[in-house]
C-alpha cells in the first residue's frame, strides 16, 4: 500500500515538473520577447525574470521530491 501511495506521488510530482517546464519555457519565450524592445527600465522584465527564479527553484524542489520518493519506493 505504502509502495503505491508513494507512485502516485511520483506520477502526481512528474506530472507538476512537465507542467512547470511548460510554464519555464513560455516565460523565458515571453522574457526574450520583452527584453528585445531594449526598455532602460522594464518593471515587467523584472518580475518575469523572479518568476523565473522561483520557477527554477521549484523544479529544483520537484526533482528532489521525485528522486527521494523513488529511492523510497525501492527500498
Amino acid at each position: 500500500k505504502a509502495k503505491a501511495e508513494l507512485e502516485e506521488q511520483v506520477a502526481a510530482l512528474e506530472k507538476d515538473l512537465e507542467a512547470a517546464t511548460e510554464a519555464g519555457l513560455e516565460l523565458e519565450r515571453m522574457l526574450r520577447e520583452i527584453l528585445a524592445t531594449n526598455s532602460a527600465e522594464n518593471p515587467l522584465a523584472k518580475s518575469i525574470e523572479d518568476l523565473q527564479t522561483r520557477l527554477n527553484a521549484q523544479q529544483t524542489a520537484n526533482e528532489s521530491l521525485t528522486n527521494a520518493l523513488q529511492l523510497k519506493t525501492q527500498e
